[in-house]
C-alpha cells in the first residue's frame, strides 16, 4: 500500500505529458497559418495569371477570346498550376467586355483535407483610343471601301464599322487612320492605323434626332475634283455620290444625309 501511495504521489513525469497536450493546439495554429499564407500566395498568382489574360484578350486586334485562352495557359503552364476548370473567357461583342474565371488546386502543408480550391476572376473593357470620324452604321456586308487610287489621310481619328460580316471594311494602302474598329472583319492593310475586328457596334447618332430636310442637293453625282460645298448645315445626297478615281474632293464642314434606301452610298 505504502509503495501505491508512493507512486501516485510521484509526478515527475507529468512536465513531458503537459507539454505534449499543450503543443498540438499551438502546432495546429501553426499550420492553419502556414496554410492560409500558401492559400493567399497562390492565390494572388491565380489572380495576377487571369487579370493577365483578361487583358491580353480585350486589348487584342482580333480573336480576343482565344488570345485570352492562350495566355491563361501559357501562364498557368509556367506556374504550375493544377487548373480545375475554367470559363473559356467569353467575349461579348456588343459590349467589347472580356470575362475570365478559373479554380485551381493546391496541395496543403499538413493536417485536414489534403487540398483546397482557389477561384480567381475578372473582366476588362479594351479602351479607345481615338474618336471616331467616318460611321458605317450598315449591319451587313462591305459597307466601308478604299481603294483604288483613293488617298483618305485621316491620322487623328478612327473609323467604326458596324458591319459583322467577314470584309465588313475593304482598304489598302491609300487609307491613313488612327484605328478601324469593326464588328466582323477587315480585309487589306491601310498605310497607317490599327484594324480590330469583333469589335462593339456603335448607335447611330441620328437615331433619335435626323435634322430635317427635303429635296435633293445632289442625286447620283460624280465628282472628279474640286470641292463640295453646299452652303447649308444640311446637304441632302439622294442614291449615291461617287468620286473618281485619284479625285481630289474637299467636304465643307457640315451634315450630309443620303437619302435613297440601300442605293444610297459614298464610295472613293
Amino acid at each position: 500500500m505504502r509503495r501505491f501511495f508512493a507512486f501516485s504521489g510521484n509526478d515527475s513525469g507529468s512536465t513531458g505529458v503537459i507539454f505534449a497536450v499543450a503543443a498540438l493546439p499551438a502546432l495546429l495554429m501553426v499550420t492553419t497559418a502556414l496554410n492560409a499564407s500558401h492559400a493567399n500566395t497562390a492565390r494572388a498568382e491565380l489572380q495576377s495569371a487571369v487579370d493577365e489574360a483578361v487583358l491580353a484578350g480585350a486589348s487584342a486586334t482580333s480573336g480576343q477570346q482565344a488570345v485570352a485562352q492562350q495566355t491563361f495557359a501559357k501562364i498557368a503552364t509556367s506556374s504550375g498550376f493544377n487548373v480545375l476548370s475554367t470559363n473559356n473567357f467569353p467575349y461579348d461583342t456588343s459590349t467589347g467586355k472580356l470575362s475570365g474565371k478559373a479554380d485551381i488546386s493546391i496541395k496543403t502543408l499538413a493536417f485536414g483535407a489534403s487540398t483546397i480550391t482557389i477561384g480567381a476572376a475578372a473582366t476588362a473593357t479594351a479602351k479607345r483610343g481615338a474618336d471616331d470620324c467616318v460611321l458605317a452604321l450598315g449591319k451587313t456586308g462591305n459597307t466601308l471601301y478604299v481603294g483604288g487610287s483613293a488617298v483618305v489621310n485621316m491620322p487623328n481619328c478612327a473609323m467604326q464599322v458596324n458591319s459583322t460580316s467577314s470584309g465588313a471594311a475593304s482598304v489598302d494602302n491609300g487609307l491613313t487612320t488612327q484605328a478601324i474598329y469593326d464588328a466582323g472583319t477587315t480585309s487589306g492593310t491601310p498605310a497607317a492605323g490599327s484594324v480590330y475586328d469583333g469589335q462593339p457596334t456603335l448607335p447611330n447618332p441620328y437615331t433619335v434626332s435626323i435634322p430635317a430636310f427635303s429635296g435633293c442637293d445632289f442625286d447620283a453625282k460624280n465628282f472628279s475634283g474640286g470641292s463640295i460645298n453646299t452652303g447649308k448645315a444640311v446637304t441632302v445626297v439622294c442614291n449615291n455620290l461617287k468620286l473618281a478615281n485619284s479625285a481630289s474632293v474637299q467636304l465643307a464642314p457640315g451634315t450630309y444625309i443620303f437619302d435613297g434606301a440601300q442605293k444610297a452610298y459614298l464610295q472613293i
